[in-house]
């Protein structure tokens, strides 16, 4: 089995034990944009800690971290 197919199934099954005990926030969905903002931003640091989850979720769904070579704290203030 590819590697891939056994990340996307595990994060899958996760998603649906978690939902089950937190709620929704923690689905699928939500669990792939939590790997997909730990892999755009590794170095934890570089968060800006006024940001939500929400407005993580906005500029990933967006793709705009690639127009934020500035900086995510300078997006805040757009």
């Amino acid at each position: 089995m590819n590697y891939y197919k056994q990340v996307d199934g595990l994060i899958k099954e996760c998603g649906h034990k978690l939902s089950l005990i937190y709620g929704k926030g923690y689905d699928y969905t939500n669990l792939s944009r939590m790997k997909l903002l730990y892999l755009t931003f590794p170095i934890w640091g570089s968060l800006n800690p006024k940001l939500t989850w929400t407005h993580y979720r906005y500029i990933l769904q967006q793709k705009l971290f690639k127009f934020l070579d500035f900086g995510i704290t300078s997006f805040y203030f757009i």
